[in-house]
């Protein structure tokens, strides 16, 4: 279930809230002023609904992922990542999403390359010429449905590109 008790709460009053300004716009005679403070109500009443799913789901809904380590398969030029993600709040998780970010690390650093400055003309903007990547982005949902305090294995996968060579990790995990 989506919904803890804070969330429940917080849907009550954005509805007493809607409904008091609601009365209070049908007060006015004139219909385009109540057209527009129906509208506006409405407007304001979501973003603030949203808002507070957010909120609320940022510090209710906790994990922490375990045991991260990672092997390069050469087979496939790829990087797995495997370990373990742990429920860490009181309340049931829906799902989390882990974004990991494999970015090349220069070998020698504080010493630039003068290759990064080369001068282009208007026609070398024609060419399309494949280009080194210096990092590599994805998203992978892995969890669902974690009960408080339980924990659960996961591996994912990332194309590890034949350029780099010093690579470093970084992740964020969203959870709702």
């Amino acid at each position: 279930m989506y919904f803890t008790i804070f969330h429940i709460i917080a849907l009550v009053v954005i509805c007493v809230l809607f409904i008091l300004f609601l009365i209070l716009a049908l007060k006015e005679e004139r219909i385009s002023v109540i057209i527009s403070m129906v509208g506006l109500n409405i407007f304001v009443m979501t973003c603030l609904a949203i808002f507070a799913m957010l909120s609320i789901d940022q510090y209710t809904k906790k994990a922490r992922i375990e045991n991260l380590n990672y092997d390069r398969v050469l087979l496939n030029e790829s990087m797995v990542f495997f370990g373990t993600i742990r429920n860490i709040g009181d309340y049931t998780i829906t799902s989390c999403t882990l974004e990991m970010k494999l970015t090349n690390s220069p070998v020698e650093k504080g010493i630039l390359d003068g290759n990064i400055f080369k001068q282009k003309g208007f026609l070398d903007t024609l060419k399309s010429k494949p280009e080194a990547r210096s990092s590599v982005e994805m998203e992978f949902k892995i969890g669902t449905n974690l009960k408080p305090s339980e924990s659960r294995a996961f591996s994912v996968s990332l194309p590890y590109p034949a350029t780099f060579r010093t690579p470093t990790y970084h992740y964020k995990l969203y959870c709702h």
